[in-house]
């Protein structure tokens, strides 16, 4: 069975957005404030994380298209989780993305990178998931 998961990059963006420019006022550094052209880099960084993820899923033959993550589930796939998958999915991508982005300005993303490791193990339970 075809499992379509749909993100809403524009609120995850804007999430991850608010996160880094948070950072760079508490870093008094302005110049980490988002920018357009750190937005871009941002931009880059989503969708360097959804080819990440995707390797992460391979064994659900995962596609990604116009914010649609569509995974091959069987028959007695838990549907009811789908909630829970996406919101993982969200915070994994948002967490993955502000982590790299913190690597780059040379701040701390272990707080960043332990919650990505905490939802990917999620989205991989959400994934198993199965009726009886």
């Amino acid at each position: 069975m075809t499992q379509n998961i749909t993100l809403n990059k524009e609120t995850i963006l804007s999430e991850i957005r608010n996160i880094t420019a948070i950072y760079g006022k508490f870093a008094k550094m302005m110049d980490m404030a988002v920018t357009e052209d750190e937005s871009s880099s941002i931009d880059v960084l989503y969708n360097k994380n959804i080819n990440k993820i995707m390797g992460e899923i391979s064994r659900f033959q995962p596609t990604y298209s116009n914010n649609v993550i569509t995974v091959q589930e069987p028959a007695n796939f838990n549907t009811g989780i789908v909630p829970a998958l996406t919101s993982n999915l969200s915070d994994l991508i948002l967490n993955l993305v502000v982590s790299d982005w913190l690597l780059i300005t040379k701040n701390d993303p272990k707080q960043f990178q332990e919650a990505a490791a905490n939802c990917l193990g999620n989205v991989k339970l959400f994934l198993n998931s199965r009726t009886k």
